[in-house]
Order: C-alpha cells, then sequence, then structure tokens
C-alpha cells in the first residue's frame, strides 16, 4: 500500500490482519471542507472487501476522525467479488430497515450480480414500488463499497407470486368448507323474523338496513387512508374513493363476483366483492353507480387473476358528495382559446377523449379549441364530426363552435453542429484546448455562473499544460451542485470573482481551436461571460465530441462522457467526475483517439468534420424540439398532411421526425408554434442571450409558454435552481417574443380533462414506449409529473397572476382569440367517391 494509506491505517489502529484486504491499496486522495469537519476519501483496492471488514472499517475511520461531523469512503475496486454482491445488498437493506421497517418486506428478494448488472427479484408490485423508492440510495452505497456503474434491473417473480396467491385462496377455500360445513345456530327473533339471511345453506352478506346509504355490511365510521399509501396486504383498513369502472361475472356456481375500478386521485386500485344470488344482486348492484362517493372497509390481497393488489370489501358505505364541476367564470367576451390539446390518439401521451375535449370547452363558452396530437391527425374525422353535428342547428347571428386542426411534431436542424467556425488546419497537426466549466446550475441566460475552469492543452495525445481555478459565484451553491461537484461553499469562499477568472482564463487559451464534451452547455457559458464583461466576441473554433461521438460512433446508444472513456480505455475514476480539470483531461485523451479514428477515414481537416453526416441521414443526428403547427386554410391543411407524411416516412428515426428546412418549404397556410418545455424557444431560453433568442423566434409565427406547475418536474430535475429561476425564465420568452414583434400565448399543452385525471396520465407514463425508451416524464428524479388539465380561463390566469395584469389578459385571452380568428372554418372530410380523408 501507498504511503498515505500505510499512515491511515495506522491513525486507524487497524490489526495486521485487517489491513492484509488493503494490500496493494492506495490512498489516491482526501477531499475536505474549509472547515475541516467534513472528509472523503477515495482508496483504490484490488479486490473487494469482506461486508463484515468494511462496516468495521467504515466504524473505524470514524473513530479516527472524532471531530469530523461526516466522513465518506469510496472504494474503487479493481476486481470486484461478484458473489459478495447479494451480501452487501440485504446488508444495506437491513441498515435502511431502522427507519423504515416496511424494508423488511425485500429481505426475501433474490438477487445476482454479473458485468455491472444487478438483477433483484421480487415477489410482488408493492415490493417492487418500494425496491424503487429507494433505488438511487441502494445504488450510492454500493458505488462507495465498490461496485461502480452499477445497473439496476427489478423483476416480479410470477410463479412465486402466484404460488403466495395460491396458498391463500387454498386456505380461503379451506376455511370456506370449514364454515359451510358448521351448523349455525341462528337465534330466531320474535318480531323481525325476515333478519335471517341464511338460505339453503348459503350466508347472505349482511347489510345494515338502518343506515340507507350501507351498500354491503355495516355503517363505516372508521378514518380512510389514502390508495397511495397503501404498502402490499393490509388489514382492517379504510378507503374513500370514486368508481370510474364497474363489471359483474357470473361464475358456474351462481356467485357473483364485482370488480370496481376506485380512485382517491392520489392513485387508485381494484375492489371486489362477492354477490351470492340474484336477489341479493339486486338489492346492492343499483346502489354501486359510477361517478359516486363511497367509503370501503375491508383488506387487500394480491389478486392471483388480475396480478394486481385488490381490495376485498366487506362494508361499503355511500357518501353524499359528488365531484365539484368546475365553470368557466370570465365573461363571453373575454375567454381564453386553448390552442395545444392532446387526446388518446397521442400514443402512449393523451388520456382525453376528443369529443370530452370538444363538449368541454363547448360548455365553458369557448369559441375554439386546437387538436394537436403527436405525429398525426388520427382525431381529426371525430372532430369533424362533432363540430358538423353542433353547429348544424345554429341560429342566425349565432358564431359557430371551431376546430383548429394541427399537430405536435419532432423538428430536426438540417446541420449537426460537430464544428463552430472550422478553419482548414489538420486535425493531427493542431494544439487543442480541451475545457469543461462546473456552474451554480444549468441556466446561462438565466442567472447562473462558472464556479470551476478546468482546462488542457493537448497535442499528439500529450498533455502539454494544465488549468484548474475555483471561483466564487457571490451566492450560495445549490445543494444538488455541491453533491455532483463535490465542491462546496467553503472551498469557494477565498476564490477570485468570474469575472477576473475568466480574463485569465482567455488570455491562457489564446486563440487555440477548443473542444468540449457537450460543448453547447459550456459555450453558453463562455459567451455569457464574453458579454457580461464586455470581453468582445468569443471567435475560436470549437469541436464537440458529444456530436462526434453520436456520428462517428453512431452503433452506440450511449455518448456520455463516462460511456467515451470505457470506450476508447481511457483511465477514468467515476467518483472524480464532474470536476473541471478531471473532466477536461478525460475529454481530451478520448478526442486524441477520435481524430486517430478520423484520420483512419480519411477525415484529416477540421472542415471534414461535416462530412461526417450525409443530407441522406441528417434527421438522426441532429438537435430535436418539438413545434406544434396549426392549419389556417384548405391549402394548409393539404400541406400539414404533406409534413405528416414525411415525418412518418422519409424521416422516421426510432418516432417521427420533420427537418426544419421542410417546414420552411411547406408552411403555407399554417401557424408555426414553438411547443411546450421540449420546444427550441423554452429550451435555449435559458443559455441564449435575448439577441440570440430573438433570431430563434423569428422562425415561429407565434410562441408559447405553459403555466408554471407544467414545467414543476423540471425543478425536481434540477434543471432550473428554483422557482423564481423558472418563472424568470417564462418572462424572458414573454417579452423576448413581444419585442421581436411575434405572438406570445399561454397554453396548456393540455393531456387530460380535470386535474385528478392526471392519475391515468401517471399510469401511461410508466409503461414501456412502443418500439423501446421510456416516456421523458418518467426519467429519474422526477417523483411527481405535472399537472396538464385543460384550464378555464380564470385558472389560467391566476396561474399566471406572477406577470402584469395586463399582460396575462394579453397572452391568456387576447392573444389567444387573435390565433383563433387567423384560422377559417375548415371542411376536413368531404365525398370523394370512396376516399373519405382528402382535403381539396
Amino acid at each position: 500500500m501507498n504511503d498515505k494509506l500505510e499512515i491511515l491505517c495506522k491513525q486507524m489502529h487497524l490489526t495486521e490482519e485487517e489491513q492484509q484486504y488493503l494490500e496493494n491499496g492506495i490512498l489516491e486522495r482526501i477531499v475536505g471542507n474549509k472547515s475541516h469537519d467534513e472528509y472523503r476519501f477515495y482508496i483504490q483496492i484490488e479486490k473487494t472487501l469482506p461486508v463484515s471488514f468494511y462496516f468495521e472499517f467504515l466504524e473505524k475511520i470514524k473513530k479516527a476522525f472524532p471531530t469530523c461531523r461526516k466522513v465518506y469512503v469510496t472504494f474503487q475496486v479493481e476486481k470486484q467479488n461478484e458473489a459478495w454482491f447479494s451480501d452487501y445488498y440485504y446488508a444495506f437493506l437491513k441498515e435502511e430497515q431502522e427507519e423504515n421497517p416496511l424494508i423488511s418486506l425485500l429481505l426475501e428478494s433474490k438477487v445476482s450480480y454479473e458485468g455491472n448488472w444487478a438483477t433483484i427479484v421480487v415477489s410482488n408490485k408493492a415490493e417492487e414500488m418500494k425496491l424503487k423508492t429507494m433505488e438511487e440510495t441502494l445504488i450510492k452505497k454500493m458505488n462507495h463499497a465498490g461496485y461502480q456503474n452499477i445497473k439496476l434491473e427489478i423483476q416480479i417473480d410470477e410463479n412465486r407470486s402466484l404460488e403466495m396467491q395460491q396458498e391463500i385462496q387454498d386456505n380461503l377455500v379451506e376455511e370456506m368448507k370449514k364454515v359451510e360445513a358448521t351448523p349455525i345456530e341462528v337465534p330466531q327473533p320474535q318480531e323481525e323474523p325476515k333478519k335471517n339471511f341464511y338460505q339453503k345453506g348459503k350466508r347472505k352478506a349482511f347489510i345494515d338496513r338502518s343506515n340507507p346509504n350501507v351498500v354491503i355490511g355495516r355503517t363505516i365510521d372508521t378514518e380512510p387512508i389514502h390508495i397511495h399509501d397503501i404498502v402490499g396486504e393490509m388489514n382492517h383498513i379504510t378507503i374513500e374513493g370514486t368508481i370510474f369502472g364497474k363489471e359483474v361475472r357470473d361464475t358456474k356456481t351462481g356467485l357473483k363476483i364485482v370488480t370496481l375500478k376506485v380512485t382517491d386521485y392520489t392513485d387508485s386500485i381494484y375492489v371486489k366483492l362477492f354477490i351470492n344470488d340474484e336477489e341479493e344482486a339486486n338489492e346492492v348492484l343499483p346502489k354501486i353507480k359510477e361517478g359516486n362517493f363511497y367509503l370501503f372497509r375491508g383488506n387487500t390481497k394480491d389478486d392471483q387473476y388480475s396480478k394486481e393488489l385488490t381490495f376485498g370489501a366487506r362494508d361499503i358505505l355511500l357518501l353524499e358528495k359528488k365531484a365539484e364541476e368546475r365553470k368557466d367564470t370570465a365573461p363571453a367576451d373575454k375567454k381564453r382559446v386553448e390552442l395545444h390539446a392532446h387526446t388518446k390518439m397521442s400514443q402512449m401521451d393523451g388520456v382525453a377523449d376528443a369529443k370530452a375535449l370538444l363538449k368541454q370547452a363547448q360548455k365553458w363558452g369557448h369559441r375554439a379549441i386546437a387538436i394537436t396530437d403527436h405525429n398525426g391527425g388520427q382525431a381529426f374525422p371525430d372532430v369533424y364530426h362533432y363540430i358538423c353535428d353542433v353547429n348544424k342547428n345554429l341560429q342566425e347571428g349565432e358564431e359557430p363552435f371551431k376546430a383548429i386542426y394541427g399537430t405536435e411534431l419532432t423538428m430536426i436542424d438540417d446541420q449537426v453542429n460537430i464544428v463552430v467556425r472550422p478553419n482548414d488546419s489538420v486535425l493531427l497537426d493542431n494544439t487543442y484546448v480541451v475545457f469543461d466549466f462546473e456552474t451554480t446550475g444549468f441556466n446561462a441566460g438565466g442567472g447562473d455562473s462558472i464556479i470551476e475552469v478546468g482546462a488542457v492543452k493537448i497535442k499528439d495525445g500529450n498533455i502539454l499544460e494544465r488549468y484548474d481555478e475555483l471561483i466564487n459565484p457571490g451566492r450560495k451553491l445549490p445543494q444538488k451542485i455541491v453533491d455532483i461537484t463535490n465542491i462546496t461553499d467553503e472551498m469557494l469562499q477565498d476564490k477570485d470573482n468570474e469575472e477576473n477568472a475568466i480574463k485569465r482564463f482567455i488570455e491562457w487559451f489564446g486563440d487555440l481551436p477548443m473542444v468540449a464534451h457537450n460543448a453547447k452547455f459550456d459555450v453558453s457559458f463562455l459567451e455569457m461571460a464574453y458579454q457580461k464583461y464586455n470581453l468582445g466576441q468569443f471567435t475560436n473554433p470549437v469541436i464537440d465530441t458529444l456530436e462526434l461521438s453520436r456520428t462517428l460512433d453512431n452503433t452506440f446508444a450511449r455518448h456520455s462522457l463516462s460511456a467515451l472513456v470505457k470506450r476508447y480505455n481511457v483511465p477514468w475514476d467515476e467518483n472524480a467526475h464532474h470536476r473541471g480539470d478531471y473532466d477536461a483531461e478525460g475529454t481530451a485523451l478520448v478526442f486524441h483517439k477520435m481524430m486517430k479514428k478520423l484520420s483512419e477515414r480519411n477525415l484529416e481537416k477540421m472542415t471534414d468534420l461535416d462530412k461526417l453526416v450525409s443530407k441522406d441521414e441528417i434527421h438522426k443526428y441532429g438537435r430535436p424540439y418539438h413545434i406544434n403547427i396549426l392549419v389556417k386554410n384548405k391549402v394548409g391543411l393539404k400541406n400539414l398532411f404533406r409534413i405528416i407524411s414525411l415525418a412518418n416516412t422519409k424521416y422516421l428515426y426510432k418516432t417521427p421526425r420533420i427537418l426544419r428546412s421542410e417546414i420552411s418549404n411547406l408552411r403555407e397556410g399554417l401557424l408555426i408554434g414553438s411547443g411546450c418545455y421540449e420546444g427550441e424557444i423554452f429550451t435555449q431560453a435559458r443559455s441564449k442571450t435575448e439577441e440570440e433568442l430573438t433570431n430563434m423566434i423569428n422562425f415561429y409565427d407565434y410562441v408559447e409558454v405553459q403555466p408554471p406547475e407544467c414545467y414543476n418536474h423540471l425543478l425536481q430535475m434540477n434543471d432550473f435552481g428554483s422557482e423564481q429561476e423558472l418563472l424568470d425564465n417564462i418572462k424572458k420568452v414573454i417579452n423576448t417574443t413581444k419585442d421581436a414583434g411575434k405572438i406570445i400565448i399561454a397554453t396548456g399543452d393540455v393531456h387530460h380533462i380535470s386535474r385528478e385525471d392526471k392519475l391515468y396520465r401517471e399510469i401511461i407514463v410508466n409503461q414501456k414506449v412502443p418500439g423501446g425508451g421510456r416516456h421523458p416524464l418518467s426519467r429519474g428524479g422526477i417523483r411527481e409529473i405535472p399537472s396538464n388539465h385543460f384550464r378555464t380561463t380564470d385558472e389560467m390566469l391566476k396561474d399566471f397572476s406572477f406577470l402584469d395584469e395586463d399582460l396575462a389578459q394579453e397572452i391568456v385571452v387576447t392573444n389567444t382569440n387573435k390565433i383563433a380568428d387567423m384560422v377559417e372554418i375548415i371542411e376536413v372530410i368531404i365525398e370523394t367517391g370512396g376516399i373519405p380523408f382528402s382535403p381539396k
């Protein structure tokens, strides 16, 4: 072992036997904060430590530094012991069990580990959900123990689940046989003989008829819990909810099985009850109606047929309440128009029925609504027929209700920016500056700043110079940034400010070509610094290794820096990742190997990098942005169909895509909108200056912003450091659009009608997308998806109350109606002699 580790072992009073586990180990570095009350030790060892010694090591190192508030240790293991992975897994579970007893459910799970893939097999859905809630914690603990870069897969053992269900079912059958075989003596009431509910040896369900709201069983006076809080099989619990689905199934024995779909808007669950005969059915079933609210008391069980956790109802009580009906109370001439709405035809995304959306808009007194499903117009026929029906009996002078036809597509730029401002130099002859910034957040245009500059100069694969400087941002760091970078406020306290630091960095790199991984991010901060401190124009050539990897190594799925260093066999410590100097050196060594690969393909010069992607392949590599397209007239309808056809045929790559140039060629009769949070304008506003953003806005006919609530997941993902930062970004989009002379509107990006319906979309979001992949809202870190419900005028104005009242009225009401006025009433389906769906 090296000297540093040997000193540490003595300080910890490790025995010679214990030190053998660390033989040939290296204490690579120690990271401490300025107040010396927190240390992070990074130790490289040959083999995985036995579990018992690992925990003993942690205890001893804490005792060796008694004045420290926190001591962390991360082991980098050269040869992992895959067999010991399960021991660590169970040990970490038991650690967590002390604070969360429900984790004991997972101690029966089975674990296998091979080649960085950990497969954990659980018995049921409840255990799977519980494991997912602690997945991030487990991976972090495993990382510290030496199992880095773990990929975790959770599976449900269907056989074991069925065995458990069968055991429960067998026990239930046995108990039922005992009950039926045992004579039951029932006292015969003198005055009310009808209270004998037993007939022909069968016991009927008891119903307390003293309370007319009792559907079955007795009155319920226990406090309900949220369905969301149910964990696995539980006894004697009460839930409250509304029924949104009912199924009655007859068995061969004459028993009726009633299955209800019940939600309390925190979650939903199947509720089951059994009815013995027709007489009982005639009394109970009329009281069970969809839309009504009920209390249910009983037990939860894993059902062997539905393979879902199911609530067995013993008592059901009707509640005297109904869902509150929302109303749009704005004056008739001051109501908004929704210009971005999805129906069920937005595959694996929308849950609203097209006719229900139209009906709701009409009921609220809205004069129009736009249907903008993803990648097509499958809802157009239903929409058109509905519009024809509601408008056929108009009185003279009445304004017809208008449907606006549109779609939301993924737009790709016609150019992949592997290199910006290339020169004619030979790639392998240059000296490059490879750099990486650590920052306070992700929004160069939203007030975030640089906290570390890391860079190297490289030529012929040799590191010539290194540059590393920490910068004081003048404010407290967000905890997420501390966690990612291990940079603390104490480390920055006595450092220079951004202006002086960047001036020194500019002097250091001079006019050399620059390289960065995901260069758009780093360059946005560098260009913002040039602007903030009046440093002129940044004009150096910049090569992006992320875009280069996507085109050079296009058969690979992953192009992160962590993936690239493995692919090109560059030494890499994942624990040191996200520090500027370390990332810069790793990127530099990868880039040199990339250049050699380019040379083998006879791509010698910097200007040759553009030849990596042919025009026919450009749609596979460009940055994707969502856009909305609305139809103004018949010419536009025909052009929309052409665009949709191209997107689903010529430019289909994983999902339908369309080139920006194709939209420009076919935009006659159309209105082009900027789309949702995945649109170009909202995305780029975070990193671009007002001037740059204006140039982007000029492509669009109108720009959209959604209520802040619709961006909540971005806060959860730390794409924005605070709610105020998010609001500032929305304001920046609004103000820049107005300054550019374009129309700015507020849309709901509607995916469901009521707030409560978000529950159904959550189910879809958590499913696998056809063709592979996951829904964007199912990414790790998103604890709750936003509510994209159809908002009334009052609700939308309230959502934008952070703006000046007149400005909120303009974007919510005035401008949405202005767009609606630009759109003609269009005959979508006409008689064409057997071709039912074609514009004139």
